[in-house]
């Protein structure tokens, strides 16, 4: 609980923080275009304290259901090693800009 109430704290902090530099922005603008007026500011308003907050439940959302899976894929067939090798390499140099060449 109170390691919440710590990172609400800082999230109301950031909010400040954020805040006052909107208000400097707008005031620079202001300044450099000579808009006197014409930007008008944002009335925020403040949200609750951390210690007026109440804990939240957690909850678990229902899983589907997930179908059977084999504990191990089928192994590959006579001869299809070099082709598995070059289509990884191929798929990883697409992936990453690695060259075949190299992987090897």
């Amino acid at each position: 609980a109170e390691l919440h109430r710590q990172f609400l704290a800082g999230q109301e902090k950031a909010q400040q923080t954020l805040q006052s530099l909107i208000e400097q922005q707008q005031q620079l603008f202001q300044t450099a275009w000579g808009a006197g007026g014409a930007i008008q500011a944002v009335e925020t308003v403040p949200g609750p304290s951390p210690d007026r907050l109440e804990p939240i439940a957690a909850s678990t959302p229902d899983m589907p259901d997930m179908p059977d899976m084999p504990d191990k894929a089928a192994p590959a067939a006579e001869g299809d090693e070099e082709y598995i090798e070059k289509t990884l390499l191929e798929v990883v140099a697409e992936k990453t800009g690695y060259p075949v060449e190299r992987s090897s």
